[in-house]
């Protein structure tokens, strides 16, 4: 971060004489069909196209009367404005004492009621949320966030408090510092949702990492992508798995047999500090290293529960996300061998060594389908054949890696559950890229002894080979040329 103010006296005078500029008159028309008519002042963000995507989302989220909303960064009060025409209970706040004056005098004329306050998440000499948002929390949280650099006043793009509204000068993060929020029991009530909208041109560069780290749910609920390639990405953020069960035990035969013949319902996980019997595919066994993360998840429990190897590929994605957001240097250095495998190496020079290995299995009596899904991480690792985390520089615990996981996991499996619909992470590019980028480093691969090319997944997690012509759904029918140990012993 700069060491300087990000304003100078020169802003201070651009400000002034910016204010002295008519106000814009505006109308806006929510996706409930309702139009308001804005009057909006110099230095107050109008809607625009952030608006309407959000607008969108809310919309989708279901905004049904009696729920409390709380939006962050309120502008013109467009999106306040929506939530109350569909009889939610509003709080809003925003930094720019005339969009909090500006948003007031909306509501009025709409005939709505909300309660507007200055200020806004920051450091805590700043205020805490009391302050600004009230002592209660909410079932929905709000904010289009600020996405500019720091940089950008001294490019002279800033100095009106419309720009300065865009601006995250937090040298946490706001992003970051609302998620620590969060994770206190602040601003989300039990089994509320934020939605937060971002822009990949922000200081945020891997927001759903960062929350899954903190343990957050989070998953991206919609985009939208401009012809100068930014792409602004609503993310849905919650508290994963609230109700269900989460246990420790000391020794177990194997997390996944033990969670599979529980009672635990759906979202339950079972951390153990050692498996004597681990698996992986085709009952091949999982070697535990001391110290190492053993746990397993039921990702589903029902009637309509229908058992997907897709699942596995999803996790594993996820899953090289995260560990690549713990060590970011060695991003380059850590894979997928697809479909459940994860392989890393400490350099350019070195041999890929497996770290991690995901399992799912499933079973079925009568109508009713069980599916638990379990993951194996090495935090350390005496036998040189394998790698484990400490490598790259991991220093946590396995319950500090257990509750990112559980975030991460949730953010497939529970989404669907909530009140808005959202589309999977994983199906966007990024997931499929993840794959191809692990065939490309721990390759090239051969099918049946023939060099061949990947191009993709088709929808059930299966490989494309052959321009598209071939699916492959067996692990064990490609040889990875770039592994020299462990495809056997450790599958």
């Amino acid at each position: 971060m700069d060491e300087q103010p990000p304003f100078s006296s020169t802003h201070a005078e651009r400000e002034v004489s910016y204010l002295r500029t008519a106000a814009q008159e505006q109308t806006w028309t929510a996706p409930n069909g309702r139009t308001f008519a804005l009057r909006i002042p110099p230095t107050v963000y109008p809607p625009r196209e952030d608006t309407d995507l959000m607008a969108k989302v809310l919309q989708s989220a279901g905004l049904k009367r009696g729920r409390t909303l709380m939006e962050i960064g309120c502008g013109s009060g467009a999106l306040s404005l929506y939530a109350a025409s569909e009889g939610c209970e509003v709080v809003a706040c925003d930094v720019n004492p005339y969009a909090v004056s500006c948003t007031r005098a909306h509501f009025d004329a709409a005939g709505l009621q909300a309660t507007v306050h200055e200020g806004g998440p920051g450091p805590a000499v700043d205020g805490g949320p009391i302050q600004w948002g009230g002592a209660q929390p909410y079932d929905v949280v709000v904010w289009n966030m600020p996405y500019l650099s720091s940089n950008a006043a001294a490019d002279g793009v800033l100095g009106p408090l419309e720009e300065a509204s865009l601006l995250d000068t937090d040298e946490v993060g706001l992003f970051p510092r609302t998620l620590d929020l969060i994770v206190q029991g602040h601003l989300l009530a039990e089994q509320g949702v934020g939605f937060f909208l971002i822009s990949s041109k922000g200081p945020t560069d891997d927001a759903l990492a960062q929350a899954w780290r903190v343990g957050l749910g989070a998953t991206v609920a919609e985009q939208l992508t401009f012809e100068d390639g930014e792409r602004l990405s609503v993310l849905a953020v919650w508290r994963p798995f609230e109700h269900a069960p989460k246990r420790v035990l000391e020794t177990v035969h194997s997390t996944n047999t033990e969670l599979m013949a529980s009672a635990d319902g759906f979202g339950a996980t079972l951390r153990a500090d050692m498996q004597t019997n681990g698996r992986g595919r085709r009952q091949r066994r999982w070697l535990a290293f001391e110290g190492a993360l053993f746990a397993s998840w039921v990702v589903g429990d029902g009637e309509s529960v229908v058992h997907q190897p897709l699942g596995q590929v999803v996790v594993g994605v996820g899953l090289v996300r995260l560990i690549r957001h713990f060590a970011p240097a060695y991003a380059e250095h850590i894979s997928l061998k697809w479909p459940n495998d994860v392989y890393l190496r400490t350099e350019a020079s070195s041999p890929w060594k497996k770290v991690a290995g995901i399992l799912f299995e499933a079973s079925t009596k009568g109508t009713m389908t069980r599916i638990v899904g379990g993951i194996g991480v090495n935090l350390s690792c005496s036998d040189t054949r394998y790698a484990g985390l400490d490598a790259i520089g991991w220093n946590g615990t396995a319950a500090d890696l257990h509750r990112s996981i559980h975030a991460m996991v949730a953010s497939h499996y529970e989404a669907p559950h909530l009140s808005v619909s959202l589309p999977s992470w994983y199906r966007s590019e990024a997931g499929v890229q993840a794959v191809l980028e692990g065939i490309n480093s721990l390759g090239p691969i051969f099918y049946r002894n023939e060099a061949t090319n990947a191009y993709g997944l088709n929808k059930e997690g299966q490989i494309l080979l052959d321009e598209g012509h071939l699916l492959v759904d067996d692990p064990d029918e490609l040889t990875w040329s770039n592994i020299q140990f462990g495809v056997e012993d450790l599958s």
